[in-house]
């Protein structure tokens, strides 16, 4: 069984189109952060391992959720 709500009762379009521009600003900075780090010479011969994993899963994260938002955007 489906069930279909109207979204544009719901929810203020341009106010999501807002609140969804100012995430993707956040992600893309986000990103940009992580790949400088991890294209950093100096941090990958000096951070643990563990620092450096987890700076890789975040950036993961971080392209995935900037990924859903864009397709949001596009789908509206």
């Amino acid at each position: 069984m489906e069930v279909h709500i109207p979204f544009e009762e719901l929810v203020d379009i341009e106010e999501e189109k807002k609140r969804l521009e100012e995430e993707k600003k956040r992600l893309e900075a986000e990103v940009l952060r992580g790949e400088k780090m991890l294209s950093n010479p100096g941090f990958i011969s000096k951070a643990p391992e563990t620092k450096i994993n987890e700076e890789k899963e975040k950036l993961k994260n971080y392209k995935e959720l900037l990924e859903g938002v864009e397709n949001k955007l596009k789908n509206m």
